[in-house]
């Protein structure tokens, strides 16, 4: 049996009482997490502007299904809208491998409100259902591209699968009619170009696309089309012409290894190589605080220097190539100097520091003080993504790769951890020296689940305000004995 039929039966045949108390906790998280990068990436001018031209060309501002901030739309437009929203400000969340919630979470929770308009309301075990589906499947088609052509956020082609999955269990389609689906939303599957995301505003649509079509793809196979059949593996298919190396054997393991226990949650706008960093640049700021009983200046500042992971460093060379005459928001998501330049004058990095109005009119302080700030390319650091402790209680990529294949079978990814270290020293105009050292970053897996807990709530709660927080968390904490899980989306349309 090949990887697409074996994902497809697998999915199609999942139940709610199959997955583990461990990923359905996660999965929940990711629920609010992504609303709450939709809800801020709502307020964005970036995503207002596109809102517009959609609008302009699509369905009426009525429909079944929400857009998060902005009323009420068709299936396709929501969809497409709201993974713009989540996406725009880098503030999602991350599993392994692959960004899945933009897809997993947003077609669940759009196609639940659509079979609630139609009379059929799908339960919330039904929709946990769905999404963990969606995130194992997806996250496996991020391993098996590990060593291709892309990295990260740009493995958008996960969004065709993993949105194909969650909608063809909730339209109750069986493992022929998922396959024929995945088949469909793999027609014509996105090669992202590094120059549109790391240097346009098309980076917010890294996801809007492949999550439409690959939503798509399951109500025309609902509707009797049928699909290739092993689109995956086919000599004429998705690995042949993206990546013919594929680690075809990370579509293992289904049932025994849960991807979805090893999500993390971003607790700043960014991307998540730079998120160690800004954890040991805060560390810094409150020792000098502690230090000196007043916040540290950007005068104060003579350099910074940031050692780190191979992926942190050339996140920022290759960002560097797009960077114009003036500073663009996806500029600041994959550049640990311009993040820790507004953080240090704005004594935070929230999405409000990504908007015009906030960096335009200091944009010569930003660069000045980003100038000060080197990262290195640090063997240590890389050294640390992996763990120095290979006993049977940590995750060790090393051993998975090993393997000839059947990679994933009976790994435990609730022993997962996020690592991409960072050490952060600050010598100030005195001459003093700061340092701090981050090798998981806050809200990433591995790190405490009750500290991690209480950060995605805080998100939350500083993306609706308390009244539509209070509700949404309500909710989602009661989410399996909801026999509508369209509820959850309630008070997320009208929401200013």
């Amino acid at each position: 049996m090949g990887p697409t039929r074996k994902a497809s039966e697998w999915a199609a045949s999942l139940n709610f009482e199959d997955i583990p108390k461990s990923a359905v906790d996660k999965a929940k998280l990711q629920i609010l997490s992504v609303l709450a990068a939709c809800a801020y990436g709502a307020k964005s001018s970036k995503v207002r502007l596109l809102q517009k031209a959609v609008r302009r060309g699509g369905t009426p501002n009525s429909g079944p299904c929400s857009i998060i901030g902005n009323g009420k739309a068709g299936l396709w437009d929501a969809l497409y809208l709201n993974a713009a929203s989540s996406v725009v400000h880098d503030f999602d969340d991350y599993l392994f491998a692959g960004h899945t919630g933009h897809s997993s979470v947003l077609v669940s929770l759009a196609i639940a409100e659509l079979l609630a308009v139609e009379g059929t309301p799908i339960s919330g075990r039904h929709l946990l259902a769905s999404q963990v589906a969606a995130n194992e499947v997806g996250g496996r088609l991020g391993a098996s591209m590990l060593f291709g052509p892309h990295n990260g956020q740009m493995w958008s082609y996960i969004h065709l699968l993993g949105a194909s999955v969650a909608a063809s269990k909730l339209l109750g389609l069986d493992a022929e009619q998922t396959e024929s689906a995945i088949g469909l939303a793999f027609s014509q599957p996105n090669y992202p170009l590094v120059a549109s995301f790391m240097g346009s505003d098309a980076k917010q649509l890294i996801a809007s696309q492949p999550t439409v079509d690959g939503a798509k793809g399951a109500f025309q196979a609902a509707e009797g089309l049928i699909g290739a059949k092993g689109i995956l593996e086919d000599k004429g298919g998705f690995w042949a012409k993206f990546h013919k190396d594929a680690l075809s054997k990370m579509f293992s393991g289904f049932g025994s290894a849960w991807v979805t226990e090893s999500t993390s949650y971003k607790i700043y706008p960014g991307c998540a190589y730079l998120d160690t960093a800004e954890d040991a640049l805060f560390e810094v700021m409150e020792q000098f605080a502690r230090d000196r009983a007043r916040p540290l200046n950007p005068e104060d500042v003579k350099a910074i220097k940031i050692e780190a992971g191979m992926l942190t460093a050339g996140m920022e060379t290759m960002s560097g190539w797009y960077r114009k005459d003036h500073i663009l928001p996806m500029n600041v998501n994959f550049s640990a100097a311009l993040s820790s330049a507004i953080t240090i004058i704005a004594g935070r990095l929230t999405p409000a520091e990504l908007e015009p109005e906030f960096y335009l009119p200091i944009e010569s302080q930003i660069l000045d003080l980003a100038s000060r700030v080197q990262i290195l390319t640090s063997a240590e650091m890389t050294a640390a993504m992996l763990p120095e402790d290979e006993s049977a209680s940590k995750l060790d990529l090393r051993e998975i790769l090993k393997k000839s294949e059947d990679a994933l079978e009976g790994v435990d990814f609730c022993a997962y951890q996020a690592r991409f270290p960072a050490k952060l020293t600050l010598i100030t105009s005195e001459g003093k020296e700061y340092l701090a050292r981050q090798d998981i970053p806050l809200g990433g897996a591995g790190r405490p689940a009750h500290e991690t807990q209480k950060l995605v709530r805080d998100k939350v709660f500083g993306a609706m305000g308390e009244s539509v927080a209070k509700e949404l968390l309500r909710a989602v904490d009661e989410l399996e004995d909801l026999t509508d899980a369209s509820s959850i989306m309630g008070p997320l349309a009208e929401m200013s």
